[in-house]
């Protein structure tokens, strides 16, 4: 009776090979799964807080091109932020080179 418990093991020990591989697999792509939705909630989060900034620096700037110290309300007509920088008069002047005859180090002499 041995031998046949012995064969019945070894029967039930082939059926659970590769028992493992599906619920690995199923795991791996969970977690892939995962993953691909933490980085595309990021991506979503920057893109919110990005079109957040802007409309708060459009609304910034809306406000500041409103004049409300009259008694009626004048808006900016729009132009240049800045006026441009004035055009130079005459190029900048740089110092003159050393001439090469001109020794620039401290001199040594020879000792013989």
């Amino acid at each position: 009776m041995t031998t046949a418990g012995n064969t019945e093991n070894r029967a039930n020990l082939a059926s659970d090979e590769g028992s493992v591989t599906v619920p690995a697999a199923v795991l791996a792509a969970a977690l892939l799964l995962v993953l691909a939705l933490v980085v595309d909630g990021g991506a979503r989060l920057r893109a919110t807080s990005r079109a957040d900034s802007l409309a708060a620096e459009a609304a910034r700037a809306a406000v500041s091109a409103v004049d409300l110290r009259g008694p009626t309300v004048v808006v900016d007509r729009p132009g240049p932020a800045r006026s441009p920088p004035p055009a130079p008069t005459s190029p900048p002047t740089t110092p003159p080179a050393p001439s090469p005859s001109t020794p620039t180090g401290p001199s040594r002499s020879r000792r013989g």
